[in-house]
């Protein structure tokens, strides 16, 4: 059996949900699609006590073709994480997206990840 999702011209190309085993340590997701292999690496910080002790998150690129995201404060059993798909690149010329959604029930607990790929729409268009 095969099932495919689109929404609004874009593919799920994938998607799931693990638990952290070590929230200290990163976690990298590789994808692998039309020859082209992208590590997202995945870490967890608790700043509680700097000045901006909110929820956020980073955003920058790494080589070997890996992008960081590096979160801030993720204590939230109704979860957080990014409100809209962020565009991460483009494969063939369609454009590249991840949402990442993330609970924690506390400061000491792993993190349970919720994420999904997607690929669609011409880029530049």
């Amino acid at each position: 059996m095969s099932v495919g999702i689109n929404n609004s011209g874009k593919d799920v190309i994938a998607s799931g949900v693990f638990l952290t085993f070590d929230k200290n340590e990163p976690t990298v997701l590789t994808l692998d699609i039309k020859g082209v292999h992208l590590h997202v690496k995945i870490s967890f910080v608790d700043d509680i006590y700097s000045p901006s002790s909110s929820p956020r998150m980073d955003i920058k690129p790494e080589p070997n073709d890996t992008l960081s995201i590096t979160f801030y404060n993720i204590i939230s059993s109704m979860g957080a994480g990014s409100t809209n798909p962020i565009k991460i690149g483009s494969v063939d010329g369609e454009e590249l997206f991840l949402e990442l959604w993330l609970y924690a029930m506390d400061r000491h607990s792993q993190k349970k990840v919720v994420y999904t790929f997607y690929l669609g729409g011409k880029e530049n268009a």
